[in-house]
């Protein structure tokens, strides 16, 4: 199983850094109980879409984003691949995982704008600014996210033996986008603050702060490489209130300040 891990979130990490396609897994929430933890724990930093007006749009309005994310799951009537437009405004190509038949999840690639007049945006300027206006590149993606599909749901294989509290914990810290706390997570599940902290310590090897830095780091990166916002304005949006602790968390992370990182990509 580690094996197989390490070459899912390797494959992902090419389509999103080598070939550019904002490429993200998601599952329906049940899931979630019934996955190894291990597996939850890697693919969470992708279930996340980078393309910053689709994270505006999850931020603002989270419960119709997953809403939408369940009745398309549910729409599924076979392995094909289908063009989807959400309530927002953005398209992206979907392929549905496969379990036993029947589909629990999906890989999606999107980013991209729909036709004038299909949806609504939520944002208009960062509807113009961040969503490719060129079509789905089908041709591209039938041949990049087969692989990626037959590898997740080969991970699907690796069952938990009970349903894991963990995974609800991490699918919580991913729909936060790493945006948490002791005190608020604890306080969604009904559970002490001791109990959160030794447990997810316990299961993940990290501390719940680690952790949620490392989402909140990779969300800024997105943002240092797709909008003009300063260094300090992403440092907020990610959800440090110092920009000094950021700077030095992400040089620590990435190997170069945001500064640095900002200049090479733009």
């Amino acid at each position: 199983m580690e094996n197989l891990i390490k070459n899912t979130t390797d494959y992902l990490d090419y389509l999103i850094n080598e070939t550019k396609l904002c490429a993200s897994v998601h599952f329906l929430k049940e899931m979630y109980s019934k996955i190894h933890p291990s597996v939850i724990l890697a693919i969470t930093p992708y279930i996340i879409h980078r393309n910053p007006y689709c994270q505006f749009v999850g931020q603002t309005r989270h419960h119709d984003c997953i809403e939408n994310q369940r009745q398309m799951i549910e729409s599924f009537k076979s392995s094909d691949a289908l063009i989807h437009t959400c309530f927002a405004g953005a398209s992206e190509i979907v392929y549905p995982i496969m379990k036993d038949g029947k589909a629990v999840g999906f890989v999606s690639v999107n980013g991209y704008r729909a036709e004038a007049g299909e949806a609504l945006s939520l944002n208009g300027e960062l509807w113009r600014s961040h969503l490719n206006a060129e079509e789905v590149p089908r041709a591209l993606t039938d041949v990049l996210i087969p692989p990626l599909r037959l590898m997740v749901e080969k991970l699907l294989e690796y069952e938990s033996d009970s349903a894991e509290e963990i995974n609800l914990i991490l699918r919580y810290i991913a729909d936060k986008l790493g945006m948490v706390s002791l005190d608020s997570i604890a306080n969604h599940f009904g559970r002490s603050r001791s109990h959160v902290s030794h447990l997810f310590k316990t299961r993940t090897g990290k501390t719940l702060r680690a952790y949620s830095n490392e989402l909140k780091l990779q969300r800024a990166r997105n943002l240092l490489a797709a909008t003009s916002y300063s260094v300090t304005e992403i440092a907020l949006e990610s959800g440090f209130e110092d920009t000094s602790y950021f700077v030095k968390r992400f040089k620590e992370k990435y190997g170069q300040t945001p500064y640095q990182f900002k200049k090479k990509v733009t």
